[in-house]
């Protein structure tokens, strides 16, 4: 969806490894902060003096104690590592789909598609 609408704007960028490094790098900025409570509820549940009967009263417990930006503590090593390995796999997943394009493709269709990706 989002690789649509930069398409449309930005027609040059169809298909390059560059688009899809920023948009998968997106993603996994998206990934981070919206998963980010959840893990953080998870590590406080496990941790081997755990006061908390369920996921709630661990989450109201961490609001009350430490107010509502203790849910995204620590959010920067796992931002640097899923931005990185987002950018990488949306790349690496785009460039698969185009050569297995290109291998489908007969002779003269390869030749345009190559040209247009070059």
């Amino acid at each position: 969806m989002l690789q649509e609408r930069v398409v449309r704007r930005w027609p040059a960028l169809d298909g390059s490894a560059a688009s899809a490094l920023v948009l998968g790098g997106i993603s996994g900025v998206f990934t981070v902060y919206a998963s980010m409570p959840f893990d953080n509820i998870k590590t406080r549940m496990q941790s081997s003096h755990s006061q908390y009967r369920n996921m709630l009263d661990c989450a109201r417990q961490t609001l009350r104690a430490d107010g509502v930006w203790a849910f995204w503590r620590g959010t920067s090593p796992r931002l640097v590592r899923l931005t990185l390995s987002s950018g990488i796999t949306f790349t690496v997943y785009e460039q698969v789909i185009t050569a297995l394009k290109l291998a489908r493709t007969s002779i003269s269709e390869r030749d345009d598609l190559a040209a247009r990706l070059a």
